[in-house]
This record gives C-alpha cells, structure tokens and sequence, in this order.
C-alpha cells in the first residue's frame, strides 16, 4: 500500500528540486550572457554562427587594462595601433578633466 504522506513529501521534494533547477538554468544562461557580452566587448562581434572563446578574457581584459593605465599610455597605445582612439568624452569621463589637461601639459 502506498504512503500518502510520503508520497507527497516526496512529489513536494520533486518539485522542489525542478523549481532549483529552473532557477539555476536562468542563472546559467544569464551568466553566459554576460560572458558573451565581455567576449565580444573584448574582441568585437562574433562571425556568423560562431561564438568566441572565453579561454583568454581575463588576460584580455588585463591587457586593455594596462594599456588605458593614464592618459598617457592611451596615447601610447593609440599611437602604436594597439588601441582605438578614444572620443574626448570618454577620457574625461576616465580620467577626469584636471588629469587629462596635465597629461597633455595643459595644467
């Protein structure tokens, strides 16, 4: 004979757990998004029907990190390819108008 109580302890423990699940697969691909977006922040847009590899985002990340440092090396950089040239805006908005005229000697 069945156990009705434990039956239904038992469908509630199911349901349960599919409701984690759920919840965890929401996550999951939330968390992909968000890779996906610093991939391609990273390395521009993805070729059609392909995805790029997240194996080296951190070191990428690092990379572009030092190399927008100080104003200076922005135009370091720029000067040697490695990085696009940044609107006006946005090296103020990074660093601020006072830093940005003392690294062009205008402070």
């Amino acid at each position: 004979m069945i156990d009705r109580d434990a039956y239904a302890a038992l469908e509630q423990e199911r349901n349960d757990l599919r409701t984690e699940c759920e919840e965890c697969a929401a996550l999951n691909d939330r968390l992909a998004e968000l890779l996906r977006g610093v991939a391609v922040a990273l390395r521009g847009e993805e070729p059609p029907l392909s995805r790029h590899s997240f194996h080296d985002l951190p070191e990428r990340a690092l990379a572009l990190k030092d190399a927008i440092r100080t104003p200076a090396a922005v135009f370091l950089n720029m000067k040697a390819g490695t990085i696009a040239k940044p609107s006006v805006r946005a090296m103020i908005d990074l660093y601020g108008e006072a830093q940005l005229r003392e690294a062009l000697g205008h402070g």
